[in-house]
């Protein structure tokens, strides 16, 4: 049997978690070819100041 959620992985730090709608996560950046997916706000923050330097 499906799963009613997406199980994703963290771009940041490879933790897996349930995504529930992918268009309405709010820890995502967009990219030409889809989302990076973060599980939180702090693994997003993360690689903000990783993409700075």
């Amino acid at each position: 049997m499906r799963s009613l959620f997406d199980e994703k992985r963290c771009d940041c730090c490879g933790k897996d978690f349930v995504c529930p709608d992918i268009a309405a996560w709010r820890y995502k950046k967009t990219q030409r070819r889809g989302y990076l997916i973060f599980c939180s706000w702090s693994c997003l923050e993360k690689h903000r100041r990783k993409e700075k330097k």
